[in-house]
C-alpha cells in the first residue's frame, strides 16, 4: 500500500496491520500553524528526505 511513497508523514497514531518500511514522519504538529510547533516537523522531514537520499 505505502510502496509508491517515500516517506509516511501522518498527522495521527495510525496503526496499520502490516510493517511500515519507509520512513515516518509525525506531522500533526503543522496542522495547528504555530510556526514554533511545525518547526520540527520541518526538521524531521529534512532528516527522513536526507536519509533516503541515495
Amino acid at each position: 500500500l505505502l510502496s509508491g511513497y517515500d516517506i509516511f508523514a501522518q498527522i495521527a497514531n495510525t496503526d496499520f496491520s502490516f510493517p511500515i518500511t519507509i520512513p515516518v514522519v509525525d506531522a500533526g504538529a503543522i496542522l495547528y500553524r504555530v510556526p514554533a510547533m511545525a518547526e520540527p516537523v520541518y526538521q524531521a522531514m529534512e532528516d527522513a528526505i536526507k536519509s533516503i537520499q541515495k
